[in-house]
């Protein structure tokens, strides 16, 4: 499996001289990724959360500083209660809980120079991943699973989000595990079918394979089918070039351009500005999206549009910005007198101000 960790490096031009955080539960598969990251010779960091959601999450926690002392690899702990910030920010058990691990990954990673957060998804992942996304209406892009390596990514615009056992089966995993004598914890929850993804893995496939018993290469597939086709999409998007940066956390969008575009690609232009501005696309969803798009194909001079995570829309005259809470907005949206001493104004008249404006 190392040789597979050495390819993905140099596929996606990681530095083999600096460290990548791996996010290890303790489980078959972030043991295996992290012992092969290891087996390769590359630095790594281990990062483990203890999202306090059993009884025996301590004892995970010390079987974890357990392995990494026999792999020689540092390791950092934190403990945060999934339950209550689940409770407070009115979230999924499942939504809390990957919410607190990916921030806590990425603020580790950035704390400690780490070049990227690897995770320990595996095929068998991305086929229950695909049929969640199925069956929650989801578009283009979540039909097209998840992605090895992403950058930008919903928890940093600089440090890549990474998947290097994207292609390994689990059955692949547990083997590797058992050669090596690697010691994997088994999480009780993941036997919890109030999970949707433990009952598509439980239920819904088993009976799915009844139908076609290469079911999970058929998913694999089309996923793959339809991550190309996403990919396209953005690359019409990025050639668009109807994004432009105009001060910090804020996008000017090209709304002639815009609308030149099929709606497909008009939404991934969305996406990459509000992701670039730190914008949450699952709390934003596809009926966010859509209001967005349709705010910014409305033929009207002035007007506001707000969106989950704090970020909104802003049209004046024939501009059209999106805005992060704290981002200002752009001097050509108001107008402007280039000079503060007294002006003498034509009565009856008109009278220019910069960037077009008239008085």
């Amino acid at each position: 499996m190392h040789t597979r960790i050495l390819r993905f490096w140099e596929a996606h031009a990681l530095d083999p001289q600096r460290p990548a955080l791996v996010g290890l539960s303790g489980g078959a598969d972030s043991t295996a990724l992290l012992a092969a990251v290891r087996a390769a010779g590359l630095p790594v960091i281990a990062a483990h959360l203890d999202h306090a959601l059993r009884p025996e999450s301590g004892q995970d926690a010390a079987a974890v500083e357990r392995l990494c002392r026999r792999l020689d690899v540092p390791l950092v702990v934190e403990r945060r209660d999934a339950g209550a910030y689940a409770r407070r920010e009115s979230l999924s058990l499942e939504d809390a809980a990957r919410r607190l691990r990916y921030r806590f990954l990425f603020g580790q990673a950035e704390r400690l120079g780490a070049q990227a957060v690897l995770v320990a998804h595996t095929a068998d992942d991305q086929v229950e991943t695909l049929l969640m996304h199925l069956l929650t209406g989801s578009g283009l892009r979540g039909l097209g699973g998840m992605l090895p390596y992403a950058l930008p990514n919903a928890w940093s615009a600089s440090i890549p989000l990474a998947r290097p056992l994207l292609e390994v089966s689990r059955a692949e995993v547990l083997a590797y595990c058992r050669a090596r004598g690697l010691p994997a914890l088994e999480d009780a929850s993941n036997r919890d079918t109030r999970f949707l993804r433990n009952r598509l893995r439980h239920e819904l496939l088993p009976l799915l394979e009844t139908y076609n018993p290469q079911v999970r290469a058929a998913l694999l597939r089309a996923a793959s089918i339809l991550a190309d086709a996403e990919a396209a999409v953005g690359q019409w998007a990025a050639s668009a070039q109807a994004l432009h940066p105009c001060g910090e956390n804020c996008l000017q969008l090209d709304e002639r351009a815009l609308a030149a575009l099929p709606s497909a690609v008009q939404r991934r232009v969305l996406r990459q500005a509000l992701l670039a501005l730190g914008g949450d696309l699952r709390e934003i969803g596809f009926d966010g999206l859509e209001a967005a798009r349709r705010f910014c194909l409305e033929r009207r001079t002035a007007g506001e549009h707000t969106l989950p995570g704090r970020l909104r829309l802003l049209r004046v005259r024939d501009g059209l910005w999106v805005l992060a809470e704290d981002g200002e907005s752009p001097r050509d949206a108001w107008p402007q007198m280039a000079d503060t001493a007294p002006q003498d104004f034509p009565v009856p008249g008109v009278f220019p101000l910069e960037s077009g404006w008239e008085l």
